[in-house]
């Protein structure tokens, strides 16, 4: 059941054509790997047919979110079979990654023939929905501001600003889909002042009075707390840290139940009580739990019904995931990447420690690794001469990794060092599944090769 075996049989199921075969090849559309095959081999089946068996799976109240994202995705080519409004109902999942892909069909769906009023009103409702979440998150953040034990729920909020700021642009120009919506956002985001001001006075005039007031402020320059001001106009609730972290404890989600625990545990902002039956008992959560239970003064240990067999682990890691991933965010390679992300490569990255002047690789090496300085020092060089020194937040090896070419340089400890090794195999197992992450990696290196030949 391996996802080379499942594309392989979605190119046989294109060369056989038989019709029974379409709800597999639905069912493959659940997993990246094997949903372009997949996707190309629904293509050589009627149309009506193939769209019909895609709305099936949006009406299917137990569809996997992967599953959902896939079938919008490749409803958006088959525009004149293709239900509209089943497709913008699916907008309103907490899944933001699928509204995101509603969002991303319709606007492709628009780019072929005008979308029906219906579904432009639908988009409306969607925007002010997702513009009321989007200030309040603005209020969470405010709120968490300064806080150094909320770095993790920061990073959570900022990222789900940004995504939620380019799906909100989309969807307000959904009746003028052939704008470059794409350079639009590139301008709005990237600081230049005067490329922001002609894209606002762009939207100033596409834009009804309603739509401008509520997302305009979303996009302009003015500072946190004018827009949570502004967002107040629009947000009826308030922003409550206390109950924000139950909710994303018992969110089911891995990473919002982790970060949400985490915080509450080290700011003492539960009351004491938990309800351990909702959480999630990942590698992530047992890890927060030990780490907490080492600890004398640790909630854990006033709480009665903390089940400790299930939650701390016998033996830890000499860094946690969180730990890691905060870590690896203050590097250069990982700063553009969500926390959530980056906690993925925390995950397979291993801890390795270097007495003084040992060796880590030698040139000409087999590359099949890349090493993040935790701690300590080391020098690069060919033979005796010495090329760089690098410290605490540099990495070494990054280029081997992707090219897999032998190492063109020696690196050695200059004194007692702790590494973080990102092994070859398991980053491309991770990339494969991840494409935020190459996304971001591929940026960085991209500017670095940039800068070098400037």
């Amino acid at each position: 059941d391996s996802p080379d075996v499942r594309s392989r049989a979605a190119q046989l199921a294109e060369e056989r054509s038989d019709e029974s075969l379409i709800s597999p090849l639905v069912r493959n559309l659940d997993d990246p790997l094997t949903l372009p095959a997949a996707r190309r081999a629904l293509k050589s089946f009627d149309e009506s047919t193939v769209a019909d068996k895609l709305g099936n799976v949006l009406n299917d109240e137990e569809t996997s979110a992967t599953l959902l994202i896939g079938a919008v995705r490749t409803l958006s080519d088959y525009r004149d079979h293709a239900d509209l409004e089943k497709i913008i109902e699916q907008g309103s999942s907490d899944e933001l990654d699928l509204t995101k892909e509603v969002v991303d069909s319709l606007l492709k769906l628009a780019r072929l023939s005008p979308l029906p009023e219906d579904v432009i009103k639908k988009g409306d409702a969607l925007l002010r929905e997702l513009a009321e979440e989007t200030y309040f998150a603005l209020t969470l953040f405010q709120t968490f501001e300064g806080d150094e034990k909320g770095y993790l729920i920061r990073d959570f909020l900022s990222t789900t600003v940004t995504k939620r700021k380019g799906i909100i642009l989309k969807l307000a120009l959904l009746p003028f889909p052939d704008n470059p919506i794409e350079t639009y956002m590139h301008a709005l985001t990237a600081g230049e002042s005067g490329a922001q001001s002609n894209v606002l006075e762009i939207l100033d005039n596409l834009l009804s009075i309603e739509t401008r007031e509520l997302i305009i402020p979303l996009f302009d320059d003015s500072d946190l707390s004018e827009k949570v001001d502004r967002g107040n106009q629009f947000v009826s609730k308030k922003a409550d840290t206390t109950e924000t972290m139950a909710n994303w404890l018992y969110s089911g989600n891995p990473w919002t139940s982790a970060i949400a625990l985490d915080y509450s545990l080290n700011s003492a902002t539960t009351n004491g009580e938990m309800d351990w039956t909702k959480i999630p008992r990942n590698q992530t959560i047992r890890e927060v739990c030990s780490a907490q239970w080492a600890k004398d003064s640790s909630p854990l240990k006033t709480m009665k019904d903390f089940p400790t067999e299930e939650f701390i682990l016998k033996e830890a890691s000499m860094y946690s995931t969180l730990e890691k991933t905060i870590f690896m965010k203050g590097v250069d390679l990982f700063r553009d990447i969500s926390g959530e992300e980056v906690s993925h490569v925390a995950q397979i990255a291993e801890e390795i420690e270097y007495g003084s002047e040992q060796t880590i690789f030698d040139e000409g090496d087999v590359g099949d690794s890349m090493f993040i300085i935790v701690d300590g020092a080391v020098r690069i060089h060919k033979g005796d001469k010495e090329l760089a020194v690098l410290s605490k937040g540099k990495f070494v090896g990054e280029m081997a990794l992707l090219d897999q070419e032998p190492r063109s340089a020696s690196v050695t400890s200059t004194e007692e060092t702790t590494l973080l090794e990102i092994n070859g195999e398991d980053f491309y197992d991770l990339m494969a599944s991840r494409m935020e992450i190459m996304q971001g990696i591929v940026k960085i290196l991209t500017q670095r090769l940039r800068e070098a030949n400037a």
